[in-house]
């Protein structure tokens, strides 16, 4: 399966209760991260905001982690 991000992240969450998940495509510092889907921080709700990013496997790693730690509470 194609890699669309260099680095996939989720590590905060905004103002409105959703953990957001930032990518970069590069691997250049100076590359600013955009976020590519937010995740819902009771639920564990996915919603995509790129369309690829339902099927880059760094992605959906980050995001299976990421829900997986809401369900546990560590989130």
């Amino acid at each position: 399966m194609k890699e669309f991000y260099s680095e996939v992240k989720c590590d905060y969450r905004d103002p409105e209760g959703f953990f957001c998940v930032d990518a970069w495509r590069t691997g250049n510092d100076n590359e600013e991260g955009k976020v590519i889907a937010v995740i819902h921080c009771n639920e564990g709700d996915t919603y995509y905001i790129e369309p690829e990013a339902r099927i880059s496997p760094m992605a959906q790693e980050v995001i299976t982690d990421a829900i997986n730690k809401i369900k546990n509470g560590e989130l």
